[in-house]
């Protein structure tokens, strides 16, 4: 589609030239001098109309190209920003490959997304994918151009997350009635918990780092989980970031001697 408009772009001179030769020749065999001016008139507003789309759909791509940019730039920051983060054991060289969430099911038990990036981007399977305000799944399978990722609104999704306010880990999960509640679970029992306080990832993985967002504590129920509002909202996400480690590998290999 993108083709065929930069075509009508490029060649409008030679379109409006033909239409210009077409009324020309219907003037000279019809000499009548009303008839000239209403060809003329009529031929004046195509032509506006047609440098008012040209405008508009010049403005189109020339936004898409932008904001393209500023979802690469942004992944840049979180880059360097990572640098910052508390455990830099495990995260200290890690990079966020932005990519666009073209399918995205939140309807069943067992959710999935699909992006378009893949093998050939360096996506692999097992990769932590995060929004710009939360974790948002891991990859599953990946192709040469797009990757499959188990959705956090999957009844097979569990990561290790916790407290901020006290650093006490349990285990995060989707609550599998509400698409925006989730279940905190395996804490300890003494932990001093009320409304409002905020869930994270504990860092305690290799897919994730620590103190992502996770969502926000309702309440505690009487078999001691917390049930919690997701701190983003799974309709509406567009796009994403693939969490790549660097030193993934050297890690794996150290974790299994």
């Amino acid at each position: 589609m993108q083709r065929i408009i930069k075509f009508l772009i490029k060649k409008q001179t030679t379109l409006i030239y033909l239409t210009l030769l077409i009324v020309s020749i219907s003037i000279n065999i019809n000499k009548d001098y009303n008839k000239r001016i209403s060809f003329f008139k009529k031929l004046e507003g195509v032509t506006s109309k047609i440098h008012i789309y040209k405008t508009e759909i010049t403005n189109y791509i020339h936004l898409k190209k932008v904001n393209e940019i500023l979802i690469n730039e942004n992944a840049k920051i979180k880059s360097i920003n990572n640098l910052n983060v508390k455990n830099k054991t495990l995260y200290n060289n890690i990079n966020y490959i932005p990519c666009d969430i073209i399918y995205n099911s939140t309807n069943y038990r067992q959710n999935y997304i699909i992006i378009n990036k893949g093998k050939e981007d360096g996506i692999e399977k097992g990769m932590g994918v995060v929004s710009s305000k939360s974790v948002i799944g891991i990859i599953t399978e990946t192709n040469k151009n797009y990757s499959k990722v188990m959705s956090i609104l999957n009844s097979d999704f569990k990561i290790s997350g916790k407290f901020k306010k006290n650093n006490y880990s349990g285990i995060i999960e989707w609550g599998q009635v509400n698409i925006n509640k989730g279940v905190f679970s395996d804490f300890p029992i003494h932990a001093k918990i009320t409304k409002g306080d905020t869930i994270v990832t504990s860092g305690y993985s290799l897919l994730f780092p620590a103190n992502i967002i996770i969502g926000t504590v309702d309440k505690v129920d009487k078999k001691n989980k917390i049930l919690f509002s997701f701190y983003e909202d799974y309709n509406r996400i567009k796009y994403a970031y693939v969490i790549k480690s660097n030193d993934m590998q050297e890690i794996k290999k150290m974790l299994n001697e």
